[in-house]
């Protein structure tokens, strides 16, 4: 099976960038959501469906990895896929690059803990490991 990866298109926006024109680093992990939540959708599991259900899905780590900067008004894909899933976690994997030209612009992962109301923790049910699994990529 071919994993899924999902790919958002995002233009810099001049107020994502700073002093030097570079993209300042904070908006890479802001584009990393961007794109993990557009993956979800697509696989079938909106946010607020999952926190519907009490699945609580939170941000436990989180790598960013530089190659080359963004500038403003540059087109980004941002392209998003999971890599791990386990009962009470999932790692998100992240690929941006240069829309003209597919140059690396940064690598990088989130993990994501499964947490009930009360912050505990709490397996994610066997249907969303299913879905999930079916974008699963491996690292390469």
């Amino acid at each position: 099976m071919t994993p899924h990866v999902h790919e958002s298109r995002i233009r810099v926006r001049y107020g994502d960038t700073d002093q030097m024109g570079f993209a300042h680093h904070a908006e890479y992990l802001l584009w990393f959501e961007s794109a993990r939540t557009d993956l979800l959708r697509e696989l079938g599991f909106r946010y607020k469906d999952l926190e519907k259900r009490g699945i609580l899905l939170t941000v436990i780590e989180s790598h960013c990895r530089h190659w080359a900067p963004a500038h403003y008004d540059e087109l980004i894909r941002v392209r998003a896929w999971s890599e791990e899933i386990r009962r009470l976690k999932v790692r998100i994997a992240y690929e941006i690059v240069d829309d003209a030209s597919g140059k690396r612009l940064a690598t990088g992962h989130s993990v994501l803990g499964s947490i009930d109301r009360e912050g505990r923790p709490n397996p994610l049910p066997e249907d969303v490991i299913a879905v999930l699994s079916k974008g699963l990529r491996k690292p390469s």
